[in-house]
């Protein structure tokens, strides 16, 4: 099985009642554009519902997101809304009848774009999202090349902060050890037998600091 991508925001299959016929919620008009405008992608492409396939739905990042956010979270599980399966109903929908599907694998990633990708279960491409770059310089200026650079990049500035983090440590010890050496050499000659023991006489110079 080839697969398949349909260039359009997936939309999840809002619930309708008597009343949408004349009131037209926004809602309920977005999903018959997308149903439209998948039925029309589908014919292009003469796809039909297979008995088994892979449905995998990209999400568009939200534009409020920051370039370095969109870097990070290209590629990565969507948990947020609208709920996978919604969105696999909404597509089966376009179709009419779907009883003889029996078995289809769902996944729901952020991208860069919105798209639906039908293909056969258990792809090598499945949860790839290089795999529709064709070159190797469209894979250095994609999005996925740019998270990996980051992600490196993170790494290495938390590799210096623990880095720093130990220096500091040890120095600290150092320090640490250094006054208690000082303070053992300072209070030495200050021991004198009482009883079976030895104690330490304290002097008022010890409470002057």
């Amino acid at each position: 099985m080839p697969a398949y991508r349909f260039d359009v925001v997936p939309v999840a299959a809002p619930r309708m009642n008597q009343a949408d016929r004349w009131r037209r919620r926004p809602c309920v008009v977005k999903y018959f554009e997308y149903r439209d405008q998948v039925r029309a992608l589908a014919a292009e492409q003469g796809f039909t519902l297979a008995e088994e396939f892979l449905l995998w739905f990209q999400i568009p990042m939200p534009k409020s997101w920051s370039q370095r956010r969109k870097r990070m979270m290209f590629g990565e599980p969507c948990r947020s809304k609208p709920d996978v399966d919604n969105l696999a109903k909404g597509f089966f929908d376009c179709f009419g009848e779907d009883k003889h599907v029996w078995s289809v694998q769902m996944t729901k990633t952020w991208h860069d774009k919105g798209g639906i990708v039908v293909t056969a279960p258990h792809n090598e491409y499945f949860l790839k999202p290089h795999f529709e770059y064709k070159s190797g310089a469209e894979y250095e200026s994609s999005d996925y090349a740019k998270r990996s650079d980051a992600q490196y990049e993170q790494a290495m500035v938390k590799r210096r902060l623990m880095d720093k983090l130990l220096d500091r440590q040890e120095k600290e010890q150092y320090e640490h050890e250094w006054a208690w050496r000082e303070h053992q050499g300072r209070h030495e000659d200050r021991w004198r037998p009482a009883g079976k023991h030895q104690v330490w006489r304290p002097d008022f110079e010890d409470f002057e600091d």
